[in-house]
């Protein structure tokens, strides 16, 4: 378990990940180094334990990316073996995140995006990838993805939240081709509709 603060006070994005795959705690710490190096500010944590992972992924902050081996247990998706109802939790909290960046593959699946859906507080910019990626991947993706989001104003419109990630990916992969196959998305995502109840 550790944590590491990376210049300033309020960061602009978490990092999150457990310490199971030596290469992604890798690829986020390049990550930290490289928004370091351009004056961002972000922490990244390597937690284990769900709770912990929890209260990370359900602090306020602009940008979260959360990176991780995908699994599938009947169906079910989930990071690193658990369901991602079962590191998200059931005490109804939610993700306030402007930016929920996923690098699990098939993060962008819609089996995966309908759990995180549930766990919104409100519509955000989302990136997954809808096939596999690299395990070093990482490090050449999210770095851009967040001095996109460093460059807009918090609380910038959503449309161009989602259209300045789109560019940056395209110049990732631009830069990068090997990143290219694991089709790497941004979107909208909102939460659920819920129903209202219809008055006679």
């Amino acid at each position: 378990m550790m944590t590491a603060a990376i210049t300033g006070s309020e960061p602009l994005a978490t990092l999150l990940c457990n310490s199971a795959e030596r290469s992604i705690v890798n690829g986020l710490r390049e990550t930290a180094r490289r928004c370091r190096d351009s004056g961002l500010h972000v922490r990244l944590y390597v937690f284990d334990d769900l709770a912990d992972q929890r209260e990370v992924l359900l602090t306020p902050v602009r940008a979260i990316i959360w990176d991780g081996h995908s699994s599938w247990d009947d169906d079910v998706p989930g990071v690193d073996g658990s369901p991602l109802a079962g590191v998200l939790g059931r005490d109804r909290g939610r993700i306030t995140a402007e930016a929920l960046i996923i690098g699990c593959c098939w993060g962008a699946d819609s089996e995966f995006t309908d759990v995180i859906r549930g766990y919104l507080a409100a519509p955000t910019a989302y990136v997954g990838c809808q096939k596999q990626p690299g395990k070093t991947h990482g490090g050449m993706v999210f770095p851009p993805l967040l001095e996109a989001l460093a460059s807009l104003e918090p609380g910038a419109e959503l449309d161009m939240r989602v259209e300045a990630l789109r560019e940056a990916l395209d110049q990732a992969a631009a830069d990068w081709p090997a990143i290219k196959p694991a089709r790497w998305k941004a979107d909208r995502l909102s939460p659920p509709r819920t129903r209202q109840s219809v008055r006679p």
